[in-house]
């Protein structure tokens, strides 16, 4: 029997300066997830545009599955029953700038809900040991927050930004630009 490797996923995460922003956002879409499973396993549902479900796979070691579909019904019923307990869903707007370096894009996050206010940008990259050169960012992205834990999705659902100490998110804010 053959197997396919498993994708993995070499990410990149960034604070966004909102006031450095274009005024008008690429067409987004608005994603709302959940996990099922966090560690050592993530077990991640995603509904997208209230629309459609998949059901997608995350290991420690950057290992990514494919999305799977899932009908609508039994996203919204997994939610409901099976979220791993004491976490919230992920409410979040999610915009595709296709002109990065290399033929890469940014994805731009816009959390609602319980997340409200925090604004993250993510590049998916070829491979761990790919050079992203800071001469061709966008000018919107703020301070690098790949290595801070609190900046997962993951993480996320079991804290919120919304539930940090005032003084966490008023630090968060300023390297925003928004202080």
């Amino acid at each position: 029997m053959t197997t396919t490797p498993p994708r993995q996923e070499f990410e990149r995460k960034f604070l966004v300066l909102p006031k450095l922003l274009p005024n008008l956002l690429p067409q987004g879409e608005r994603f709302v997830q959940g996990y099922l499973g966090l560690e050592p396993l993530q077990i991640r549902i995603r509904v997208i545009d209230g629309r459609r479900a998949f059901l997608q796979f995350k290991g420690a070691d950057c290992f990514e599955s494919d999305s799977l579909p899932l009908p609508l019904d039994q996203a919204e019923y997994l939610f409901q029953h099976y979220l791993v307990p004491g976490t919230t869903l992920i409410e979040k707007d999610w915009h595709r700038f296709p002109d990065g370096p290399d033929g890469l894009y940014f994805e731009l996050h816009v959390f609602r809900g319980v997340n409200e206010g925090l604004l993250v940008a993510e590049i998916e990259m070829p491979s761990l040991d790919y050079i992203l050169s800071p001469e061709r960012l966008p000018a919107w992205l703020g301070p690098e927050v790949t290595d801070d834990p609190r900046f997962k999705n993951k993480k996320l659902t079991l804290r919120p930004y919304g539930s940090w100490p005032e003084k966490e998110r008023q630090e968060i804010r300023q390297k925003m630009g928004l202080v």
